[in-house]
C-alpha cells in the first residue's frame, strides 16, 4: 500500500467499492443493509451520500472506512483489497489513512479533550515514539477548532458543538488522507451545526483531504461536490 496518494493526480479513484453487500442477522431476521453497490471516491473531492434514515448509508461508510467487514464484494484502497489485508495492515490503514467523524462524537468521558484527540496517534509508532510532537499537534489543531481554552476539560464539560469540533481534531490528529464524516451534524441545532460544517470544510480543503460525507439533509449536500443517493441499500 502506498503510503500516500501523493503519486495519484486529482480525480483519481482513491477508494472503490465493487458490487459491495452488507447483511446482519437479528435473531431470525435477515437485515440487508447494503445491496450490490459499486461506488468510488475520487482523491481530493468531496463526496455526498445522501438519503433517508435507514436507507444503509452509515454501514456504507462503515464498509468503505474498513470498520465493517462486507457479506460480499470487494473494497480497494489506492488499487490494494483492503479487506484481503492482514487485520494489522488493515488496522493500520485505518488509524493512517482514515479519519472518522461520528454523529455522537464518541470521546472518552474519562479523558480530558486534549487527551481524546492525541489518543488515535498512539496506535502509530510515530505517535508512541514522538509524543511531545503529537501532544504539540494536538493543541493546535484544538485551536484551530477553537478549542484552546478548553484542553483539559472533560467532554460532558463541553456543548455538542464543542464535542464536535474535538471530535474533527481527532480526526485530523494523523493527517488522513480521507475523512469519513457520519451526519456529523444530525445531534446539533441547525445554527451549531452550520459553524461545524464550515469548519469541516475549511479544514479538509485547506489540507486539500478528501471528504465523504453522508447525510439526510439536502442543504448540507449541495455543497458537496458530487452526490449518490442510497436508497433501501442501492444506490438510485
Amino acid at each position: 500500500m502506498s503510503e500516500t496518494p501523493s503519486d495519484l493526480e486529482p480525480g483519481t479513484p482513491l477508494i472503490r467499492l465493487e458490487e459491495v453487500h452488507k447483511t446482519y442477522r437479528i435473531g431470525k431476521t435477515e437485515v440487508r443493509a447494503v445491496r450490490g453497490v459499486t461506488m468510488e471516491v475520487r482523491l481530493g473531492e468531496v463526496l455526498c451520500i445522501q438519503g433517508a434514515s435507514g436507507a444503509g448509508k452509515s454501514t456504507l461508510l462503515h464498509v468503505a472506512g474498513s470498520l465493517d467487514t462486507p457479506t460480499k464484494g470487494r473494497v480497494f484502497y489506492a488499487g490494494e483489497d483492503v479487506y484481503a489485508m492482514s487485520e494489522y495492515r488493515r488496522t493500520g490503514l485505518r488509524c493512517r489513512k482514515l479519519g472518522f467523524v461520528f454523529q455522537f462524537y464518541h470521546l472518552l468521558p474519562e479523558l480530558t479533550v486534549l487527551e481524546n484527540v492525541v489518543l488515535p496517534s498512539l496506535s502509530t509508532w510515530a505517535g508512541l515514539h514522538r509524543y511531545r510532537a503529537t501532544r504539540e499537534r494536538a493543541e493546535s489543531l484544538l485551536r484551530t477548532v477553537g478549542l484552546g481554552d478548553r484542553l483539559l476539560h472533560r467532554p460532558m464539560e463541553l456543548s455538542g458543538g464543542e464535542q464536535q469540533r474535538a471530535a474533527l481534531a481527532r480526526a485530523l490528529i494523523n493527517d488522513p488522507d480521507v475523512v469519513l464524516a457520519d451526519e456529523p451534524t444530525g445531534n446539533l441545532d441547525s445554527r451549531t451545526g452550520e459553524v461545524v460544517l464550515d469548519l469541516l470544510f475549511r479544514l479538509v480543503q485547506e489540507r486539500r483531504r478528501t471528504l465523504v460525507l453522508v447525510t439526510h439533509n439536502r442543504e448540507v449536500a449541495e455543497r458537496c461536490d458530487r452526490n449518490l443517493v442510497l436508497q433501501d441499500g442501492r444506490l438510485a
